[in-house]
């Protein structure tokens, strides 16, 4: 239990300690503004911008199922309108009405749309921001996913999530990483469906899947004790029941958030194996073009502490003595 607690403090404590991006990075950072135009040209009332830099992957829209994980994000106002503070490259853009003010993070729910920068062919369309530089790209054009133009081929990757007794677990997305030591997924499913199916596309590789419970309205954030994870490949739980004793709890930390009122923060990440160890983590490699089906995830309870636990872990002994 005790390496399940410190596990946690390891994991969340750099989320806070760098609410703002290292001095030389900040230096670095340009300032790009703009306005999401969403169906007929309407701004969009309120939401979120996602920003996917183009050197850590492919357009962020994966053809029937699920996304990248954005690099960054901003909100929008009533208007339309962003401003975002970026490290220097080039960036695919996403953007979203979040019915809840303040909310965002996680996969879209019933009601909020999900939109695509593009360009005059709808195509995705990128944006480069440089070294300091302060950009205001006017007027952005979306469309929703199933129009955009993306003609890329992919890996399917169809699988099921279970809970412990191996029913369908739906209360969950499936998460996609080319390390399995990474602290970030590269990319998210959509929620399971009631039969806690989910299907991704993803470019071909080689990769780790692994899951979470999602209750509320983020992804974000370490599981807490008494929600579920799981990795595929591993059966069964750690041999003292406690996800997250032999390694890092699963759980996703917050992108960059940018904007005047949001500040910088840290990248997207995801701890190391969402609750073993990752050697125990089974690799998944395929082609463009190839299905991989039937594949299972199983998902285990992290353990809640006890009081008594809780309190012989935070206790501090010891000796001061004069230097």
């Amino acid at each position: 239990m005790r390496n399940f607690l410190l596990a946690l403090l390891l994991v969340t404590a750099p989320a806070y300690c760098l609410a703002a991006a290292p001095g030389f990075l900040k230096e670095r950072m340009g300032t790009l503004s703009g306005q999401i135009l969403v169906e007929q040209n309407k701004p969009l009332a309120g939401g979120i911008v996602s920003f996917f830099n183009k050197k850590s992957g492919p357009p962020p829209l994966m053809p029937g199922g699920g996304t990248r994980v954005p690099d960054s994000i901003a909100r929008v106002d009533k208007d339309g309108r962003f401003s975002a503070r970026l490290v220097p490259g080039t960036y695919y853009l996403g953007a979203r009405f979040v019915a809840e003010p303040g909310k965002g993070h996680g996969p879209p729910k019933p009601g909020e749309k999900l939109y695509f920068v593009v360009d005059e062919k709808k195509k995705f369309r990128t944006v480069t921001i440089k070294i300091r530089e302060v950009q205001d790209v006017g007027k952005l054009s979306t469309l929703p996913p199933e129009l955009v133009d993306e003609t890329g081929s992919y890996l399917t990757i169809e699988g099921t999530i279970i809970g412990p007794d191996g029913k369908p677990f739906p209360e969950a997305v499936a998460l996609v990483k080319k390390d399995p030591r990474s602290r970030r997924p590269d990319f998210v499913s959509q929620f399971a469906d009631k039969d806690g199916r989910f299907t991704m596309l993803v470019p071909e590789g080689t990769y780790y899947l692994m899951a979470r419970q999602v209750k509320d309205d983020s992804i974000m954030g370490q599981p807490s004790p008494g929600s579920h994870v799981g990795t595929y490949g591993v059966d069964k739980p750690p041999a003292d029941g406690i996800p997250g004793s032999s390694g890092p709890a699963g759980g996703i930390s917050p992108p960059t958030r940018t904007g005047p009122r949001l500040g910088a923060g840290p990248t997207t990440g995801i701890s190391a194996a969402a609750g073993v160890d990752v050697k125990d983590a089974k690799p998944v490699t395929g082609k463009a073009g190839e299905v991989i089906k039937g594949l299972k995830i199983k998902m285990f309870q992290i353990s809640r502490p006890t009081e008594e636990e809780a309190e012989s872990y935070f206790k501090v002994t010891g000796t001061v003595q004069n230097s």
